[in-house]
């Protein structure tokens, strides 16, 4: 607990990123429709969040599309005022080298890629990859499914210290990461990747459904959040003390980085019980005060879906819903995707699937802001004529060096349905 308040103290300083503005309408624009080339060559339905290096470019992936219509890594390069479009990997299932990228990359110091795959791979059980920026070469880091215990599904992004406040990876530091299934327990795990002499080493931190009725928690949901002195912060969907219906968690070291300690932060309830929300999903945000921030994908037995603030008072965490969403025509939207980014001044910005007041009521997910007490909309999709903007947001905002949004739409889009790389500006 010491090290998350000394984590808590550097966030202030570490948020480098501009504050946007909030009274102010926000402005959308379009960087990039995907299937806008033959046969969706350039890829369709990025499923989550964008990553931004020094030069101001975005990278992302599609789950599906490209040349073996098993998914892609993208670059939009910033070119003035507009954005040049461009496939850094087309995926290939027969090639080994994984399909189905659905969690979003980071960028290290010299501009490469690290990301993972859902699927595909030696054992069909997914991947972590390397792609060298100026070769474009992919270099398989794991192949998981390779022992016993060893996880399974790599659905969400790597993690490392630093990423949280916007630092690129060093390229030396180990990565951290999550699976949804596999482990020892069938539970989901936690594993680390150490480079070492150009090699990787990758490493089970922890198997969930180690206790009985899965109270540590069950199928990790959402990209960890790293302190100074290697300790994990996360979430899973399922499992918990109090029904089932998921945890936040904190992993912490004891000596050796394989061996760590878990502790349960907080077991949402099932709805019969209580009304904190069910099923958390996505990143963790800590603000520069120091209180965790998430969502969860249904609350009170909806989907409408919750945003939980954990602060932690005397030693001890203490969990609150400052909102819930609600279900139909609602224009704050619901059922959140992807996790919550915070801001230097501690607001935060994330998008729900579902809801909204777009053209002719209709309801294609709302990007949105939340000061802590009060939520404000600040783009309903489907504004556009036939969802030309795009429907469906999925994945974390990404908080851009000049103030603005970026993110992607699953579906929608002038010209398909395949979805859209968007820019939001206040």
């Amino acid at each position: 607990m010491k090290i998350f308040a000394f984590l808590c103290a550097l966030v202030g300083i570490l948020f480098m990123s501009a504050t946007p503005a909030a009274a102010r309408p926000w402005a959308y624009t379009q960087l990039h429709n995907f299937c806008d080339q033959a046969d969706c060559a350039d890829g369709s339905s990025p499923l989550s969040g964008l990553v931004q290096d020094a030069h101001g470019n975005l990278f992302g992936t599609a789950e599906t599309g490209g040349a073996h219509d098993d998914g892609v890594v993208f670059e939009l390069k910033r070119e003035g005022k507009s954005w040049t479009y461009k496939v850094l990997h087309d995926f290939c299932f027969n090639c080994g080298d994984g399909d189905f990228p659905s969690a979003s990359l980071i960028v290290d110091v010299d501009g490469n890629l690290y990301g993972t795959t859902l699927g595909g791979g030696a054992h069909d059980c997914g991947i972590a990859f390397k792609l060298l920026r100026q070769t474009r070469k992919l270099k398989v880091l794991h192949d998981f499914c390779s022992g016993a215990a060893d996880g399974d599904q790599p659905d969400q992004a790597l993690s490392y210290f630093g990423k949280s406040s916007g630092q690129p990876y060093d390229g030396v530091s180990p990565l951290y990461g999550t699976t949804a299934r596999g482990g020892a327990h069938q539970g989901g795990t936690v594993y680390s990747l150490t480079p070492s002499g150009g090699k990787w080493s990758y490493g089970t931190l922890y198997d969930f459904c180690a206790l009985a009725d899965c109270a540590d928690g069950t199928a990790p949901s959402g990209e960890l959040l790293v302190d100074p002195a290697g300790n994990l912060y996360g979430t899973t969907f399922l499992g918990g003390a109090a029904g089932g219906a998921g945890t936040v968690f904190e992993l912490s070291s004891v000596g050796a980085r394989t061996e760590m300690t878990q502790t349960v932060l907080h077991s949402f309830c099932a709805p019969e019980i209580c009304s904190d929300g069910q099923g958390p999903i996505g990143a963790l945000a800590l603000t520069p005060q120091g209180d965790l921030y998430g969502v969860t994908e249904n609350a009170n037995g909806s989907e409408g879906g919750a945003i939980f603030k954990l602060t932690l008072d005397g030693g001890l965490w203490q969990e609150s819903v400052p909102h819930v969403f609600c279900t139909g025509k609602c224009k704050d939207g619901y059922l959140p995707s992807g996790g919550l980014i915070a801001d230097a001044e501690g607001n935060l910005y994330g998008v729900n699937e579902l809801g909204g007041t777009g053209e002719n009521g209709a309801g294609g997910g709302v990007a949105f802001r939340f000061s802590g007490t009060k939520l404000t909309p600040i783009y309903p999709f489907c504004s556009q004529a036939n969802c030309a903007d795009g429907r469906v947001p999925m994945g974390t905002l990404l908080l851009g060096r000049n103030g603005a949004l970026f993110g992607v739409t699953s579906q929608g889009g002038p010209h398909s349905s395949a979805g859209a790389v968007f820019g939001l500006k206040p």
